[in-house]
């Protein structure tokens, strides 16, 4: 709807304060236009408010949960996350998978041996390494075919749990250090658990349960790690630590 203007009788915006054909303001304009300006600014503070104290309880929520879940966190929920990595490349034959839950320094000590049982020997070339432990995981991981089935899958039970000590904790990263020495200065063990665990394999043509009594895991410069390789095809408990924590 609109109105008129009383000067030239012009149709006028109901919001205008000024006719757009005479252009004469109609009367009180200056006090409408002040008026209307306050309203805009009071509205557009009740919306910075409202974001605010919607953002506000956001943020308390998103608090309240971050503390919850840190309250009610198990010690599994830290260290868990390297073991079913280690599974997970095992399962889908995925060498880098099956790698990375060691520290880069067992990583490639693991790699070496992997490349001397597939060629006899450890290659001089870093990549000619890389390539043989890939062969040697592919030729493991067509041994589980054959034994479990192809559709064979790996799960994991944690039997106890043992917290280290702090006195615990600086004499393995003493020994880990002292024993891969070169490049490992500021390594710090913050936490670390050992574990008895059962990995059940099983499939179509078979099934085993592989038990290890000392799986050790840490949280080395703030990441977690396993410190153990498991035989998944092994007949008994089977526990192969990092050689220096033997």
């Amino acid at each position: 709807m609109s109105k008129l203007c009383k000067y030239c009788g012009a149709e006028m915006d109901d919001e205008a304060f000024e006719c757009p054909e005479c252009l004469k303001k109609i009367p009180g304009a200056e006090v409408l236009a002040k008026q209307k300006k306050i309203e805009k600014k009071q509205k557009r503070k009740s919306i910075l408010l409202i974001s605010s104290v919607a953002a506000g309880a956001v943020l308390l929520i998103t608090l309240i949960v971050i503390a919850v879940t840190l309250i009610f966190k198990k010690p599994s929920d830290y260290y868990e996350k390297p073991i079913k990595t280690y599974i997970e490349g095992c399962v889908m034959n995925d060498y880098k998978e099956y790698i990375s839950p060691f520290t880069d320094y067992y990583s490639k000590y693991l790699s070496e041996q992997y490349a001397y049982i597939v060629m006899g020997k450890i290659p001089e070339e870093e990549e000619n390494v890389h390539k043989a432990a890939i062969l040697y995981l592919d030729s493991y991981y067509q041994e589980m075919i054959q034994k479990y089935g192809r559709d064979f899958d790996i799960t994991y039970d944690v039997l106890s749990e043992k917290h280290y000590t702090e006195e615990e904790l600086k004499k393995y990263q003493d020994e880990y250090v002292g024993y891969y020495k070169e490049g490992l200065e500021g390594t710090k063990f913050n936490d670390g658990y050992e574990l008895a665990i059962n990995f059940k394999i099983e499939g179509n043509l078979g099934k085993n349960t592989v038990t290890d009594s000392k799986f050790m895991v840490f949280k080395i410069n703030n990441k977690w790690y396993m410190m153990n390789a498991i035989d998944f095809m092994a007949e008994k408990d089977e526990t192969k630590d990092v050689e220096q924590f033997n």
